[in-house]
């Protein structure tokens, strides 16, 4: 029983450290400070690979660096473990509209 308390309390706190990365990836996004936001980004990815929306928003990221490649990949991933396509479809629009990509 204690052992099955101590899996639960580890990966409610990788879950929360995910989130907590995702937020401030974010935030280090909406400042423009993409490099750094990458990082915390890839870190939420890391800590939980089954949210679309850390795939997504890792995606936009990569757009705003001209990774163009990388974000790609992030937005095919999130369509492909099924979560927040129509956003994942978005991106992929946006990369496809942009003259420059």
């Amino acid at each position: 029983m204690f052992a099955a308390a101590v899996v639960a309390a580890s990966l409610c706190a990788c879950s929360v450290g995910a989130v907590d990365n995702h937020n401030e990836g974010m935030k280090l996004y909406s400042e423009g400070k993409y490099d750094q936001a990458t990082a915390k980004l890839m870190a939420a990815v890391a800590e939980n690979n089954s949210k679309g929306i850390y795939y997504v928003d890792l995606g936009m990221n990569y757009i705003a660096t001209g990774e163009y490649d990388l974000a790609k990949d992030s937005f095919d991933h999130a369509i492909s473990i099924g979560d927040e396509n129509e956003l994942a479809y978005r991106g992929l629009g946006i990369m496809t509209l942009n003259p420059g990509l």
